[in-house]
């Protein structure tokens, strides 16, 4: 069930599923959007990340 849905957040609001769903946007958010930008990195990283470790380490990869 979280494979099956791991793209669409909020449908299975577990721990794990939020760990797997950080997980699979710290690997593909540069597929996904520009990168160099700053500021959209930022909102994005607020927008989808759904724990605070997700959060930091999103951070630290992409606005350091």
């Amino acid at each position: 069930e979280i494979i099956a849905h791991h793209h669409s957040p909020g449908i299975i609001k577990t721990n794990n599923f939020k760990i797997l769903s950080d997980a699979d946007w710290l690997v593909n958010i540069a597929d996904e959007i520009d990168t160099s930008d700053k500021a959209k990195v930022k909102k994005i990283i607020d927008k989808v990340f759904l724990t605070a470790t997700g959060k930091e380490m999103a951070e630290k990869i992409y606005l350091s």
